[in-house]
């Protein structure tokens, strides 16, 4: 039995898968002595657009495959160097409330797991390359990866030639590259059939909420929170007046107000909400992978959202992060299981070609150059709505997998 939380949907993200994603859920709770500072960054926007989607509807249930309207930049390039893609540092100032009573709510329609381009809903096995963040302050090259020759770590026995090579802008994100190449492979219109399930809200999804907001391109202090929520019958309007109902496995006992993942050490600069400090220690985040949204483990993680001058739309966003491949295994099963229409040879495959690739050194500053890859990075762009704050929580009962009954 596989709870409808985790069933397919961003992440969080890749996410994603990672998801997703993200990517895209179960929630798992954080450990009382961690913080959840989850990483969804905002960077660049992918590679060139490939074949695919022509414009779709907002027509709730009845939505096409390619539900393209209002497409946007689900993480446009906001950098803090010249040399490699990092989110904005925190501003200047106290970081303490300023008693504003502003607080933005969005939900996660979309996400983007590497393999369709957010600025055109096209097909394109490339987009990857528009996510995640320079963690090791190297830029890989293909030829760099297929020599071995990488200063942050060394390739795994039987990890992919490429899997060290990195998107634009120095950004590690192997866990992307690897899903594009595997969904090129299985199913290149599967990330585009995800879409429909958050874009309708029939599949769970992620709400963020930031409060304490303040006027202004920079604020030291603006805390979030991250929430699952439960399906939704009927379709979505994303006018700003959806209201959504949580899960409440997201919650702890306080109710709608205590959510079991907090991001208190978030900030915004220029007009960038950033969950916490880069690299910023483990934490247990709600991710997608694949079609699935679960709680996984990360090592480091950040969460992005560009947000417009007036703080009131989310030009986009973004989850990066780094993983250990084997807290993915039961995820990814089941996550390829449903991506290859159950077919046991087929998912084996997929997994296979995911595991061993590692591209970041499991050391504090993710580089060891004569150790192993010991971590996967991986990043999933999205694209948030406006929805009103959450006020119920229900219970999420659980389902059946599409996969349970056998090969399709």
């Amino acid at each position: 039995m596989v709870n409808p939380r985790i069933s397919a949907v961003l992440v969080l993200g890749v996410a994603g898968l990672l998801a997703a994603g993200v990517a895209c859920q179960t929630l798992a709770g954080v450990d009382d002595d961690k913080e959840l500072d989850p990483s969804l960054g905002s960077g660049g926007t992918g590679g060139s657009s490939g074949s695919g989607g022509t414009s779709g509807t907002e027509a709730g249930n009845d939505a096409p495959i390619d539900v393209a309207p209002d497409v946007t930049d689900a993480g446009s390039d906001v950098l803090d160097a010249s040399t490699g893609a990092h989110p904005p540092e925190r501003p200047p100032g106290d970081a303490a409330a300023s008693g504003s009573t502003t607080i933005l709510t969005f939900a996660v329609r979309r996400f983007y797991l590497g393999t369709v381009n957010p600025e055109t809903d096209n097909i394109d096995l490339e987009a990857w390359r528009g996510f995640g963040f320079d963690y090791d302050s190297e830029c890989t090259t293909k030829q760099q990866s297929e020599q071995n020759g990488s200063s942050t770590c060394q390739l795994p026995p039987n990890a992919n030639a490429m899997s060290l090579e990195d998107g634009d802008d120095c950004r590690d994100n192997t866990g992307g590259h690897l899903l594009a190449e595997v969904l090129g492979f299985v199913d290149q219109s599967f990330e585009k059939k995800e879409h429909i399930g958050t874009f309708n809200a029939n599949e769970p999804t992620v709400i963020l909420q930031i409060e304490d907001l303040d006027d202004g391109p920079d604020d030291p202090y603006a805390p979030g929170r991250l929430y699952v929520t439960a399906p939704k019958d009927g379709g979505m309007l994303w006018d700003g007046n959806d209201l959504l109902e949580i899960d409440v496995e997201s919650l702890r006992d306080g109710g709608i107000a205590d959510s079991k993942y907090e991001l208190p050490n978030g900030y915004v600069r220029n007009n960038v909400w950033v969950s916490g400090d880069f690299k910023g220690p483990p934490m247990v985040v709600p991710m997608m992978v694949l079609n699935v949204i679960a709680p996984v483990p990360a090592e480091t993680a950040t969460l992005t959202v560009e947000l417009d001058d007036e703080h009131i739309e989310a030009k986009g966003g973004m989850f990066a992060g780094a993983l250990n491949t084997l807290t993915l295994e039961p995820l990814l099963r089941i996550g390829m299981l449903e991506a290859t229409n159950c077919n046991e040879s087929m998912a084996q495959i997929g997994m296979s070609m995911f595991l061993p690739n590692r591209d970041l050194a499991a050391d504090d500053d993710f580089i060891n150059p004569s150790a192993e890859c010991g971590l996967m990075s991986i990043a999933v762009g999205m694209e948030l709505k406006r929805v009103r704050p959450p006020q119920t929580s229900v219970i999420v009962p659980p389902s059946t997998s599409s996969c349970d009954a056998g090969p399709g």
